[in-house]
């Protein structure tokens, strides 16, 4: 069965991103490192059940012209981005994605060194040939590598994972089963989350998220 592996807010400045999220739950993301060559810098919380939420902006130590990074820096606030689901095989998750008339970037292998000097590698599939945008997952295998949410800080319990896109859309119909920990719901595009943090329930929705594009 696929899982909810974890949830991505962008922003424009990390250090900012996270002394915000500790304002508001008392836990401090703690830094995973640099993606290379793609301009961006990540910091994580995990949470009781497994998964975890990842903070990405641009890494002010690389050029971010026309990276991903580029359009991060130029967000007013920070957004929730796009999630991703947890499995192995990525070879058959594209093609059931391609089944359900999907199309598939193929298996790009990943990877990033953390300020421990740990490696860190897997692999992504993205989904297009649809609308949604980052209401729709990515797909991600971590081969051999330790989970980030083993590493990092917990910050609570995640509740109410809940995807919302128009009736009878892509996502109603791929991925299927629907991932643990995840629900998805009728209505207009959102994703909309809980953490019960130890300062409290801190809640986080996002109308239209653009995803990584």
């Amino acid at each position: 069965m696929t899982k909810l592996d974890h949830i991505i807010i962008a922003a424009p400045d990390l250090e900012a991103v996270k002394d915000q999220f500790f304002n508001q739950t008392g836990i401090m993301p703690v830094d995973g490192g640099s993606h290379a060559n793609a301009g961006t810098c990540n910091a994580l919380v995990a949470f009781t059940e497994g998964q975890y939420l990842e903070f990405i902006a641009p890494d002010p130590l690389q050029d971010i012209a026309g990276t991903r990074a580029e359009r991060f820096a130029a967000l007013a606030e920070p957004i929730v981005l796009h999630w991703a689901v947890s499995c192995t095989g990525l070879t058959e998750t594209a093609a059931a994605a391609k089944s359900c008339g999907l199309v598939t970037s193929g298996i790009l292998p990943m990877q990033r060194t953390t300020p421990a000097g740990t490696l860190l590698e897997w692999e992504l599939c993205f989904v297009s040939g649809h609308n949604q945008a980052g209401a729709m997952p990515f797909f991600i295998d971590w081969l051999d590598s330790q989970h980030p949410s083993q590493t990092s800080p917990i910050a609570g319990s995640l509740c109410n994972f809940v995807v919302s896109a128009p009736k009878d859309s892509a996502i109603t119909h791929f991925p299927r089963p629907f991932p643990e920990y995840a629900v998805q719901a009728d209505g207009p595009l959102a994703i909309r989350f809980e953490i019960n943090s130890p300062k409290g329930l801190i809640k986080y929705e996002q109308s239209n998220p653009i995803g990584f594009g």
